[in-house]
């Protein structure tokens, strides 16, 4: 599960806990998470659990990224992306990177917002080396638009696109733009991209209640089902 909690904004996170203990993936990556809203959803769930931090916003908690898991992270790296040093600039990006219990490698990030393709691009390159060299997913809040350049980059290292994988035709929106979230998400910005995995399925949790998932964040979760085997892991 990829999603996006608008931690600045203090999601109802008995909510957020709710929707994971339903779905119980494997792992959650999540962005825009403050430090204390991991820890808390962790124990919650009795979980491992990592955070990067991304960048300083002065009047709220730090925020950055989380991995979640009923597994053990290994290998764990914090990446910076863009603005390795500027850590009160919103446009600072990371990206986190661990490797469950199984095997995979899972790359957690979110691409930079405010910047054009290109930099995005150049950014999604960096995710794509911490994610080479065997069963791997990236994921997360990537700012882009379905047959972006960004994506060509993921699909000329080898990755699927894990929703267009099984709901070709289906758009798969994940994000309100700024506004009242009454109508259904309009468009799509998180994504899982996965290398030596058969994508099962992918769907979209929302689809049942988007105002309850409007009300917690405005980005939606985007869970997908992966089968993988992976030698010297457990499957």
């Amino acid at each position: 599960m990829t999603w996006n909690l608008q931690g600045s904004a203090r999601p109802d996170l008995a909510a957020v806990l709710r929707v994971i203990e339903e779905v119980a993936p494997d792992v959650v990556l999540a962005q825009e998470v403050q430090r204390w809203q991991a820890r808390q959803l962790a124990s919650a769930l009795g979980w491992h659990h990592e955070w990067a931090f991304k960048h300083w916003a002065f009047v709220v908690p730090a925020e950055g990224l989380a991995l979640l898991s009923p597994q053990p992270l290994v290998d764990v790296e914090r990446t910076a992306l863009a603005l390795r040093w500027r850590f009160w600039s919103w446009r600072r990006r990371i990206a986190l990177t661990a490797r469950l219990d199984s095997g995979i490698r899972v790359v957690d990030t979110h691409l930079g917002a405010g910047v054009g393709d290109r930099e995005r691009r150049r950014q999604a390159e960096i995710t794509i080396g911490l994610a080479a060299g065997g069963t791997s997913l990236v994921g997360g809040d990537l700012n882009t638009r379905p047959g972006s350049t960004v994506l060509d980059a993921y699909a000329s290292a080898g990755f699927v696109d894990a929703w267009t994988e099984v709901r070709a035709g289906d758009e798969g929106a994940t994000n309100w733009p700024p506004g009242p979230r009454i109508d259904p998400p309009s468009q799509r910005l998180d994504y899982v991209l996965t290398s030596g995995c058969d994508v099962v399925d992918a769907y979209l949790p929302s689809a049942r209640d988007h105002l309850a998932f409007g009300a917690i964040s405005d980005h939606v979760p985007l869970v997908v089902d992966l089968r993988a085997d992976v030698s010297g892991g457990r499957g």
